[in-house]
């Protein structure tokens, strides 16, 4: 499960940079509904891309899909944590 998660996040974070490139380059983009996709599935790597590569930093969709779905993963990453600690107990 772990690198299923790390996998996504340095995937979600790459395919910022991939479109950063691309958009400075003027070529074919990586739709948005891709990119929020990737956001969604992992958020902390879409927020680190967002900020190291300066993209899609001031697209209010972009903002609000990349605060929710942080916002999620902590919760259920939380649950886990919570639930794992209880059972030892």
């Amino acid at each position: 499960m772990f690198y299923i998660i790390l996998f996504l996040n340095l995937f979600s974070f790459t395919y910022y940079g991939i479109d950063k490139y691309l958009a400075k380059k003027k070529l074919y983009r990586i739709s948005e509904n891709s990119l929020i996709l990737f956001t969604i599935l992992g958020p902390f790597g879409a927020y680190f891309g967002s900020k190291h590569f300066r993209h899609k930093t001031q697209k209010l969709k972009f903002k609000i899909t990349i605060f929710l779905a942080l916002a999620i993963h902590n919760a259920y990453y939380m649950f886990i944590v919570f639930k794992f600690i209880n059972s030892s107990i």
